[in-house]
């Protein structure tokens, strides 16, 4: 008799289930208009009318990619009747969102969990880059130096700060500035858009400066740095340290660059500087050059090789170095004197700060020539505009890529150091 109930109850149960809801509900949708064209800054107002026989939970509006991965777009509307007419807008105010084709995404859900979909077309057109202006360090004094920012029209006063200041860094992607201030000064993220500073670290004691070298990465656009305690790290824009790489024990970190997934360093031990080459993911290290100069900069060149410049003792060496194989390559001997700087037009091409002036090398005809006797301690490429802007006698000048002049800024400070701010 027991199984014989259990067995009706079974039934009963497993009829139940049957006799649920399993109609989908339907939606329509009314706006926008499949295959339209929108733009970054645009209001997208999606519209229509979702219904279900019993009861619905949700409209759901996503934004999609092409192969139907989210983006930061998405928004779900309660509802609690058979019926619903919806009305959502919201702008596109993704500034690295790029252009291609999106999916829309419009759901109506019942209760039961039932759902059915619309899928609309959007071409979508990026937020294109554009350079706002120019970050710039003014070292006041020993233990002071001070932020301004050129505008494109005229140099402002931003803030002061406390410290030895080491290195500036225009982070564009966050839209904030970061500035290190060495053994006696802290780490600073300065909001430029809203004048303030975002967050700020304290140093650690340290026989060497605590916050070093300041590099931006490809990958990830999170911030590499070298530290006083014989480490780098990689931090997100919140100053969170997501990985850590030692260095060997007492060294001093110098330049840093990533590249590929791999992060190269500078140690300095004991008046030796070597490059060594990191895993980024892991942080383990791969293996160590030892270089005779003090190394000046770290610039890409392509997936494989980095641009290396050192300088020391009135001399200076301009090497390709192949981060894989652990080797260097001297294409073309340099002039005595000192080497402050480079920067890389294309992998074939690269403008270095001398002594002398100006010089253009060409890796193609593998030709260096003298194209300025301006002497510049910093340069930078604006690749929207193909300009160089080098720092001469506290003056931001500007060059083509053959170093032909084009003009100058005057910015009334002590230029120590300066950064190209673009809008992303």
């Amino acid at each position: 008799m027991k199984q014989f109930v259990l067995i009706i109850a079974l039934g009963v149960l497993f009829s139940s289930c049957r006799n649920g809801d399993e109609t989908p509900p339907t939606i329509t949708v009314d706006s926008p208009a499949n295959m339209s064209t929108v733009a970054f800054g645009d209001v997208i107002t999606v519209s229509g009318r979702a219904t279900d026989e019993e009861a619905l939970k949700s409209v759901k509006i996503e934004l999609l990619y092409d192969n139907l991965a989210a983006t930061d777009f998405s928004f779900e509307i309660i509802v609690n009747n058979d019926a619903y007419d919806f009305t959502k807008s919201f702008q596109l105010d993704d500034r690295h969102l790029p252009s291609a084709t999106y999916l829309l995404k419009v759901s109506a859900i019942d209760k039961a969990g039932n759902r059915d979909a619309q899928f609309i077309e959007l071409n979508y057109g990026e937020l294109p880059q554009e350079l706002l202006g120019i970050a710039m360090v003014d070292k006041a004094s020993s233990s002071v130096y001070d932020l301004y920012f050129y505008d494109l029209n005229t140099v402002n006063f931003i803030s002061s700060f406390t410290g030895n200041f080491q290195s500036l860094l225009a982070d564009s992607y966050h839209l904030l500035i970061w500035l290190a201030g060495g053994s006696a000064g802290n780490l600073i993220t300065y909001d430029l858009e809203n004048d303030v500073v975002n967050w700020a670290q304290t140093p650690q004691l340290s026989f060497y400066p605590y916050f070093g070298n300041l590099h931006q990465m490809e990958s990830d656009h999170n911030i590499a740095m070298v530290r006083g305690n014989s480490t780098a790290v990689t931090m997100d824009d919140e100053g969170i340290v997501n990985r850590t790489y030692s260095l060997n024990t007492s060294a001093e970190g110098g330049e840093i660059i990533e590249i590929e997934g791999y992060v190269i360093i500078e140690e300095i031990i004991g008046g030796s500087h070597y490059l060594s080459t990191f895993v980024k993911s892991t942080g383990s290290k791969v293996h160590q050059l030892l270089f005779n100069e003090d190394i000046i900069a770290l610039k890409r060149r392509n997936k494989d090789e980095v641009f290396v410049i050192t300088s020391e003792n009135n001399a200076c060496h301009f090497y390709q170095f192949d981060y894989l194989n652990n080797s260097t390559y001297e294409p073309h001997s340099i002039d005595p004197g000192s080497l402050f700087d480079l920067c890389v037009i294309d992998s074939d091409e690269v403008l270095l700060a001398h002594s002398g002036g100006l010089l253009r090398f060409t890796l193609g005809n593998n030709s260096m020539v003298n194209v300025s006797p301006d002497i510049a301690t910093q340069l930078i490429y604006d690749h929207l505009s193909g300009i160089i802007y080098a720092n001469v006698n506290n003056t931001i000048k500007l060059f083509d890529h053959l170093g032909n002049s084009g003009g100058n800024i005057t910015t009334g400070i002590n230029v120590t150091s300066f950064a190209l701010y673009y809008n992303k």
